[in-house]
């Protein structure tokens, strides 16, 4: 999970980056950060998760192109818990932060505890 999360944090942060530099180029660049959504993903992956724990993978899509149509930079597509997670680190200590994803990384099922 470390590195999935840390190409997670690549991603977003060369997705901002690129749309500063490519911004008077008109090129639009937005990264999108969805919880887990019903798809291919976690086939063949041991998890407690159930069937309503996931986002449908066309409401993903549908707010993903809501938040490109009015130009955002990021969106979190998923449910509201997601989006709440995103603001935790703003107020938390890096080390707290790392345990409560920990902590809900295991509550998923999907890293042993």
């Amino acid at each position: 999970m470390a590195v999935y999360a840390a190409t997670k944090a690549f991603v977003l942060s060369l997705s901002e980056a690129l749309r500063y530099e490519l911004a008077s180029e008109g090129v639009q660049v937005m990264a999108s950060c969805p919880g887990p959504a019903a798809t291919s993903f976690f086939e063949g992956t041991k998890t407690g998760m159930k069937g309503k724990d996931f986002d449908t993978a066309e409401s993903v899509v549908e707010r993903t192109l809501i938040a490109f149509a009015k130009g955002k930079a990021v969106t979190y597509p998923g449910r509201l818990s997601v989006r709440v997670a995103t603001v935790l680190p703003r107020f938390f200590p890096r080390k707290t932060m790392v345990r409560l994803s920990g902590a809900a990384t295991r509550g998923m099922g999907l890293v042993d505890a």
